[in-house]
């Protein structure tokens, strides 16, 4: 009788952290996905992003793909480690680039470059 009550103990821990663990990914379970759009006269060549407040840029987000003058694509961060707010390089086919700084990816959908500005629109 004994044993089986260490082993109902044993089961409703392993039943509680489970649940715990599983509430902890789904707290960090955000779409972090938005639409970049190109409201310049410009291609744009590269998307980099970077958490908000590191030194370095991610891989190009395009790859091999451009966004041409007037179309908008569909991005996702490469690695999100739990981050909201990343800053976005657009590099254009002029070499001209733009910071678009501190954008909150759990709340922003969509990303419209216009010229040297930007519009940031929640989902």
């Amino acid at each position: 009788m004994k044993k089986l009550r260490i082993f109902r103990t044993a089961t409703v821990s392993a039943i509680a952290l489970a649940a715990s663990l599983s509430a902890a990914v789904a707290e960090d379970h955000h779409n972090r996905a938005f639409w970049l759009v190109n409201n310049t006269d410009q291609v744009v060549e590269y998307v980099h992003i970077s958490h908000i407040g590191t030194t370095e840029w991610g891989g190009d987000l395009l790859g091999s793909e451009v966004l041409a003058s007037g179309d908008k694509i569909a991005l996702e961060p490469f690695w999100n480690d739990g981050y909201c707010r990343f800053d976005i390089k657009v590099v254009y086919a002029n070499n001209d680039e733009q910071i678009i700084g501190d954008v909150n990816l759990c709340q922003v959908g969509k990303v419209e470059v216009v010229d040297r500005t930007y519009e940031a629109y929640t989902s």
